[in-house]
């Protein structure tokens, strides 16, 4: 599947833009101009003149981004990568970067199809499947480690039905690495929180914070609305 394709315009391009759309307007603005209207369009059309000029000289362009997703797959392990290409107009490549890439049995592919389609997820009840994706899309454009991140959104999808408990019990060890690789946690003590929210168990609708102590101190991690982590020290 390919995603939506993204345009980024270089400023002089953007400027370039912005002297057309000025010089279309000109004509209709003589009585704010007061009889230097002509001179106006004059200086107009010469500054669209060089600015083109420069572009073609430097060999500007706008680039184009789009995302492709790969699964290579292989008995019960399904490789999942998405990777961005980036192109000229012309269609020439300029670059490729890797967006993220997962390891997959077939029962993470269907949480990870879930969530790629957005398909309902709590039971009948379509304003929390609205709300989780949002969420979660929300975040995913923030992470850094897009495939870490997946993983637990895999994760969460895969147990929903659960209560929350369970799944910050199982989300534990990915959570502690990813904010503390170099630590070894020594207790770790999981509380219902005081706030709403989609770590919840089907009763409470409390969310979770798990309590890590180390040897060199304590901290708390909040798991709010849909497992976005964050630190409370």
């Amino acid at each position: 599947d390919f995603s939506e394709v993204y345009e980024h315009k270089p400023k002089e391009i953007q400027e370039y833009e912005g002297l057309l759309k000025r010089r279309s307007r000109l004509p209709y603005l003589e009585n704010t101009y007061h009889g230097t209207l002509e001179q106006e369009i004059a200086k107009t059309d010469s500054l669209i003149l060089a600015k083109k000029a420069y572009i073609k000289t430097n060999k500007i362009h706008s680039t184009y981004e789009v995302g492709h997703i790969f699964n290579l797959s292989k008995g019960n392990s399904n490789k999942v990568s998405e990777l961005i290409f980036y192109h000229y107009p012309n269609g020439k490549i300029k670059d490729v970067s890797t967006n993220y890439k997962l390891e997959l049995s077939e029962k993470q592919l269907a949480s990870y199809n879930a969530y790629y389609y957005q398909q309902p997820i709590h039971y009948n009840n379509s304003d929390a499947d609205f709300q989780f994706y949002q969420n979660v899309e929300y975040q995913f454009k923030k992470e850094s480690n897009k495939s870490d991140f997946l993983s637990q959104v895999i994760l969460i999808i895969e147990n929903i039905k659960e209560n929350g408990t369970l799944i910050a019990e199982k989300l534990i060890p990915s959570i502690i690495y990813r904010k503390f690789p170099n630590k070894t946690a020594e207790k770790i003590t999981i509380t219902k929180a005081k706030h709403e929210g989609f770590a919840s168990d089907r009763t409470t609708n409390a969310s979770y914070q798990i309590i890590v102590q180390f040897s060199d101190g304590q901290t708390t991690i909040n798991l709010d609305e849909w497992f976005r982590i964050t630190n409370q020290e």
